[in-house]
């Protein structure tokens, strides 16, 4: 039989909804920072800050620049100043991963309006969008397990902080955040990292994850366990925040964001706000005006106003792209050489840092899943229609990465719960459904205490996932004796047979000497039943094939 694919899935929705509806307390900047990939912080190394053009326009200049965040990862910043003396308050804007990013004609409306208001604009792209293409794919699930994409943009907002100083002539003390979509979810994020990040005002992202899972959650391992939006943004509370919406971009994930957050905002209701506007996920010329009424009032001290007009006309939108007082795309166009994402992977891996194991889960109140038929032997294979053996389905990436487990240990687990012989009080844990069912299924277990069911003591297991399946099962019954195809000892090992391992470089490998012997891979064809017996010498089971018990040994001498 299959487990199905429905049943597991919903157990990952299930804990996602339940962490995302938790009580609302700041979550731990140090996993916030683990997540992404930047726990420790990486060194701040020189910048290599180099300007390469300045260009004056009425009432403002363009000026463009490019520095490392990392040694080799070269970020093209374009920079929008107003043409008066500063000395100025700085806003960076995280550019969305689509289109020309922060060339597209309405982010440049964006730093242009800045300018105008007297600000001065650092606007970055995403990694591997635009003219930073050259990094790779954002998009690679295996990112996920040392350096996940969200992770390298939020230490590049970081760095940029470090730029805003060398720049000189701005006021440091508190910097304006903005950012739409993807670059939205990054700018939050460093915002929770950095406090220097003053005022925040995004569109198009903090929607609530209690409904589905979207966004950071399903590129960042294991952000969905330290909670929801509001338990990461209750971090920087109560510094100003402003939350954008459009009508057709489920606005409301972001009031129930905004919900959650009020209580962190108690004392200081008018740091907090929310906005609904009209049409298409977007950045738009009327979400930037009520940014900029924010920013003046937060960091200039103008007075609090919804709106602050746009001092001159200026492209709208992406969904209405009239060009007025921009310039194309392509005459901003500043293609890097860089570091890609494969490189910061490998280096990441190379230096794993400490960690601790995922817990069991309580898998059981989050759904049901038909177990496997209960006997002393298991058979698990990763897929194909066969009688008598367990079919591990492939999982989605999103949900493995929201969940931060990989695909074996979540099987391991549910396995453990689900089977005979799971751990002290596992009815109430095992996938038996709501209390009720487990109140039934312990006094069942009572009345057939003199017949229990069988419990697992072999599992024959075949391909990648059923063998380290297997294995981590081991992990909560070492007395259970394995065969795979698959004799894996590293997690470089695990993600070279193409399965997701998210955050593993603060995860310990849990076998580091293999102490305990290997399992014995499975010779195939197997003309005997094999059985079970005990090396006295090891103290662990190993497999010997059916030829009766071992004859008893004899001396060469005797007749």
């Amino acid at each position: 039989m299959a487990l199905d694919l429905t049943d597991v899935t919903k157990l990952l929705e299930s804990r996602r909804r339940e962490r995302a509806r938790s009580r609302v307390a700041p979550a731990d900047p140090i996993e916030v920072r683990r997540c992404l990939g930047l726990e420790p912080l990486p060194p701040r190394t020189d910048l290599h800050l180099q300007q390469v053009s300045r260009t004056d326009f009425e009432g403002y200049v363009v000026e463009r620049w490019q520095f490392e965040s990392q040694p080799g990862v070269v970020v093209p910043v374009s920079v929008y100043r107003p043409a008066a003396d500063g000395p100025h308050y700085a806003i960076v804007y995280a550019a969305d991963a689509w289109g020309d990013g922060r060339n597209a004609e309405w982010a440049q409306s964006f730093g242009i309006a800045m300018a105008l208001h007297g600000f001065v604009t650092l606007a970055l792209d995403p990694p591997g969008v635009s003219d930073r293409a050259a990094m790779g794919d954002r998009n690679d699930p295996t990112l996920a397990d040392a350096a996940p994409a969200l992770g390298v943009y939020v230490w590049d907002l970081l760095r940029t902080l470090d730029v805003v100083v060398a720049l000189g002539g701005l006021l440091i003390e508190k910097v304006g955040l903005t950012g739409a979509g993807y670059g939205g979810d990054a700018a939050l994020l460093a915002s929770v990292l950095d406090e220097r990040f003053y005022a925040v005002a995004v569109t198009g992202c903090g929607h609530s994850q209690e409904s589905h899972v979207a966004g950071a959650f399903t590129s960042v391992p294991g952000l969905s366990e330290l909670g929801d939006w509001a338990h990461l943004l209750a971090v920087r509370a109560p510094k100003p925040l402003s939350l954008m919406v459009a009508e057709e971009d489920d606005p409301a994930g972001v009031e129930a964001t905004h919900k959650k957050l009020a209580g962190s905002y108690r004392r200081s209701e008018g740091n907090l706000g929310w906005t609904r506007f009209l049409g298409a996920r977007d950045y738009t010329r009327r979400m930037r005006e009520a940014a900029a009424a924010f920013f003046r009032h937060h960091l200039q001290g103008e007075p609090a106003a919804p709106y602050a007009v746009e001092p001159r006309p200026l492209t709208d939108s992406a969904t209405n792209p009239h060009p007025a007082g921009t310039v194309a795309a392509d005459h901003l166009s500043q293609p890097v050489g860089t570091a890609g994402f494969l490189e910061l992977r490998r280096t990441a891996l190379a230096k794993p840092y400490p960690g601790k194991d995922p817990e069991l889960r309580a898998w059981g109140k989050h759904g049901r899943v038909e177990p496997p038929e209960a006997a002393e032997s298991l058979r698990l294979v990763d897929a194909g229609e066969a009688t008598g053996v367990t079919v591990l389905p492939a999982l989605p990436d999103a949900a493995l990465i929201a969940s931060g487990l990989s695909a074996p240990e979540f099987y391991a687990q549910v396995l453990h719960l689900v089977l005979p012989g799971g751990p002290e009080g596992w009815e109430p844990l095992a996938l038996t459904g709501d209390s009720l069912s487990a109140v039934i299924a312990s006094v069942r277990t009572l009345i057939k205490a003199n017949d229990p069911p069988p419990i697992v003591k072999s599992i024959d297991a075949e391909g990648p996932l059923a063998s380290l399946t297997a294995k981590f099962f081991t992990r909560y019954r070492p007395d259970v004796a394995i065969r795979t195809t698959h004799d894996v000892r590293s997690w470089e090992e695990v993600a070279s047979l193409g399965l997701l391992v998210p955050g593993a470089r603060y995860r310990p490998w849990p076998w580091p000497s293999e102490s305990v012997a290997p399992p014995v891979p499975i010779e195939e064809p197997v003309e005997a039943s094999p059985m079970l017996f005990e090396d006295s010498e090891r103290g662990v089971p190993i497999w010997v094939e059916d030829d009766g018990p071992p004859a008893p040994e004899t001396d060469v001498d005797q007749p």
